[in-house]
């Protein structure tokens, strides 16, 4: 029956985002004692592997569990690097002295290299895997003859590779060419960010439900609320990105009046 590996996944979608939400809330001092053994910088290299090797081989396997076990912990590293870089500075205050490559890496409050690292990892982890969602939706059109699924999955690819191409121009921005302008407001991760973040980790949580169609009956309905979900994050990225271009505006307007 379909009803039996859709309830089993729904258990796992609990455990998974209780683990990913537990990394993500942990108090101050719990941080604090994480990243003595897994410095923030590491966490955003980290859980670009562990990203893939539950989506690209786990799921792909049929290994359920396995899958969404390393989303979720992928998920929680992503977004718990930055709050125990920020939770070292705040509790223990200790200034980074030395530049180099390996003291950074192994810092564990906030360094230069991670306001780098971390944008970085998060696409190079979520960019493949939403391309191959990509594919399969355009692979599942081959043996779809209902208007109705076939214009919603084509307006999917459209939003994840709007999603991706936004995100793009978000790291874009962080280039060196453009800090001078950033300094006023580029303090790290918005809100907007962290939120799309974490609507990309719910997404890959949810999306096996259509994949795998355990709900026949519904698979319409599940696809529409997938795309939902997408122009929701797709906003959120967008207001991420319009908060780091709104000091470039301000600067080209002043520019132009003057």
């Amino acid at each position: 029956m379909e009803s039996e590996p859709l309830l089993r996944w729904f258990e796992y979608v609990g455990v998974g985002g209780a683990l990913l939400l537990t990394i993500v809330f942990l108090p101050k001092r719990v941080r604090l004692f994480a990243g003595r053994f897994l410095p923030p910088n590491w966490m955003s290299v980290i859980h670009t592997p562990l990203a893939w090797l539950g989506y690209f081989w786990l799921y792909k396997q049929g290994h359920f569990f396995g899958a969404l076990l390393m989303l979720s912990v992928s998920g929680g590293l992503d977004l718990a690097d930055g709050r125990v870089a920020r939770a070292y500075d705040e509790l223990v205050g200790e200034k980074l002295s030395d530049l180099k490559f390996w003291t950074q890496m192994n810092h564990r409050g906030v360094t230069p290299l991670g306001k780098i690292l971390d944008p970085l990892t998060d696409k190079l982890t979520v960019t493949p895997i939403f391309l191959e969602v990509c594919w399969t939706f355009l692979t599942r059109t081959e043996t779809i003859r209902h208007d109705g699924i076939l214009w919603l999955l084509y307006f999917g690819v459209g939003l994840i590779l709007l999603m991706l191409l936004t995100d793009f121009c978000g790291q874009l921005i962080r280039l060196d060419y453009f800090r001078k302008w950033r300094q006023k407001t580029d303090n790290g991760a918005t809100w907007a960010g962290k939120y799309k973040a974490l609507g990309q980790w719910i997404w890959l949580m949810l999306y096996p439900i259509w994949d795998q169609g355990w709900l026949p009956e519904a698979i319409t309905y599940c696809l529409l609320f997938l795309n939902i979900m997408l122009v929701t994050i797709l906003v959120l990225a967008a207001l991420s990105v319009l908060s780091k271009i709104r000091p470039l505006m301000e600067t080209w307007t002043t520019n132009l009046l003057s």
